[in-house]
């Protein structure tokens, strides 16, 4: 019978259909306390209600108040990326404590949803954080696909490029933060080709 096989038997084209089609009919079931939203355009959102473990990981993205957000440190290719012209965890090059301590990103969306990045710019394939070069941002729109961001050309013909760390939308007049990153992150760019546009890829 299709679907029931044993250890070393082959599986024909017609069962793979069969179980293909059988998945596609098929509805996951959720216990108590977890709910799915699904947005066009976006995918599906598992929300747990019951009590969790807390676990602090690199970019968890918090809210201070209405128009501040704390973003705990990340590192990208093992570089500390900078907001409001500093290191985002708030220590300098020699690992001193900088006088004004760890920086908040600031944030006035338009509209109801926004994506918490990663902002990767550079004229080459080396990566700095040279003048804000590696950064936390805030952004309104998607670049990114396959795991890779498209590339945008930024001041002085630099490559930019976006990883989102985190989406927020607004619901009911309150921000909801849906956690995407959990880990340092490696970077690596692609440079346009006849076949494939540029693209900023990254990865864990």
């Amino acid at each position: 019978m299709d679907g029931v096989f044993q250890a070393g038997e082959l599986i024909s084209a017609r069962a793979l259909r069969n179980i293909s089609e059988q998945t596609k009919l098929t509805e996951l079931q959720f216990g108590p306390g977890i709910r799915i939203s699904r947005i066009p355009g976006v995918g599906t959102l598992v929300e747990v209600e019951e009590q969790t473990v807390s676990w602090s990981h690199p970019w968890e993205v918090r809210m201070v108040n209405n128009d501040t957000l704390e973003v705990a440190p990340g590192l990208v290719n093992g570089l500390m990326p900078w907001i409001d012209g500093r290191p985002m965890d708030g220590f300098d090059e020699n690992g001193k404590a900088h006088r004004d301590g760890k920086p908040f990103l600031k944030f006035k969306p338009k509209g109801d949803s926004v994506w918490v990045c990663v902002r990767v710019a550079g004229s080459g394939l080396r990566l700095t954080t040279a003048g804000g070069a590696l950064s936390i941002d805030v952004v309104e729109k998607s670049t990114w696909r396959d795991g890779g961001s498209q590339d945008e050309k930024g001041n002085g013909g630099m490559h930019v490029g976006h990883y989102p760390l985190a989406w927020m939308r607004k619901v009911s007049g309150t921000w909801k933060i849906y956690q995407i990153a959990m880990f340092n992150l490696q970077w690596r760019f692609s440079q346009k080709t006849e076949t494939s546009d540029a693209r900023h890829w990254f990865w864990v």
